[in-house]
């Protein structure tokens, strides 16, 4: 039997010799790689990336080209290859005709290259453009009691700015940041955050990869004001009287501008068009004016009556 299988083994590999050193036509893949672009154009979408070459050669040779040869994939290089467009889709193509020469030079001289499939490469050239847009750090703040967020939050930088394909990034208005939670604030704190990427693709760039992030905080407290309220009417000669003759307006306000708080920062007022067809039994109080750096809790009454004075 050891005999046998061995006369076997020999007579294979005699018969599989004999059968290479003939010559066959078979179809070997090649991967196809786009370099140099144009300025300012990327190739959007799925381009082609694949081309079959028909070669006749001798079964050595194309067994090991097919199965025992790492291939370099094919260089379109957009400086020597004249680029169609087709008006009616919007792509591209190039014939791939084009490539029989720079596709020779990566065979055996032995091989013969018959065709190239498919004729045709389809992709899609597309503009480049840069925005710049608006950063959103997305927080959520818990405050210490009696504390509160004292001015708006400062992000630096405050623009970012996002180059890719126009049709990937023209809708974009603005980008976050990742998102961050912070408890039991009872002071100035700076964080550093990272840009959330709506956009995760090599050919979308961004020019930061972080911001830093200024959150103010101060200490508040609550605060009442007796103010009068101004009447706006159509007719300036009538003369009227409100009860309440002031209105109370609660606000909190930061310790630290406590003192700065002045009732000449403040306006009270209550409109009076209808007053001559006795149609408004009460003025309803409106606040609209006030300091920048408190914050309006209540105004009570929101509404006043009021007689006209003879």
């Amino acid at each position: 039997m050891y005999v046998f299988l061995m006369c076997l083994g020999i007579s294979v590999f005699i018969w599989f010799f004999i059968k290479l050193s003939q010559e066959y036509v078979t179809n070997v893949n090649f991967s196809v790689i786009y370099t140099n672009l144009p300025q300012n154009k990327v190739i959007s979408d799925n381009p082609d990336n694949e081309i079959k070459l028909n070669i006749k050669s001798k079964g050595i040779d194309l067994f090991t080209l097919k199965y025992l040869t790492l291939r370099n994939p094919v260089n379109i290089d957009f400086r020597y290859i004249h680029i169609r467009k087709n008006t009616e889709n919007d792509f591209n193509y190039i014939l791939t005709n084009q490539l029989r020469q720079q596709v020779i030079s990566q065979l055996d001289p032995s091989d013969h290259l018959l065709d190239i499939k498919p004729d045709t490469l389809f992709f899609k050239l597309e503009n480049v453009i840069s925005k710049q847009l608006k950063i959103i750090p997305n927080l959520i703040l818990e405050f210490k009691k009696q504390y509160l967020l004292y001015d708006s939050v400062n992000v630096d930088p405050p623009y970012i700015t996002i180059k890719g394909p126009v049709s990937m990034i023209d809708t974009l208005t603005r980008v976050y940041t990742k998102k961050k939670v912070l408890s039991n604030l009872n002071k100035n704190i700076s964080v550093t955050l990272k840009i959330d990427k709506p956009l995760m693709n090599k050919k979308v760039n961004y020019s930061s990869e972080k911001v830093d992030v200024f959150i103010p905080v101060e200490k508040f407290t609550e605060a009442t004001i007796q103010l009068p309220i101004d009447i706006l009417s159509d007719n300036p000669d009538l003369k009227i009287k409100t009860f309440p003759e002031k209105i109370s307006v609660t606000y909190i306000v930061a310790i630290k501008d406590y003192q700065r708080v002045d009732p000449k920062m403040f306006r009270l007022i209550s409109e009076l068009p209808q007053i001559r067809n006795g149609k408004q039994k009460k003025l309803k109080v409106n606040i609209s004016q006030f300091p920048p750096f408190i914050k309006i809790i209540k105004i009570e009454p929101v509404e006043a009556d009021y007689i006209i004075l003879k």
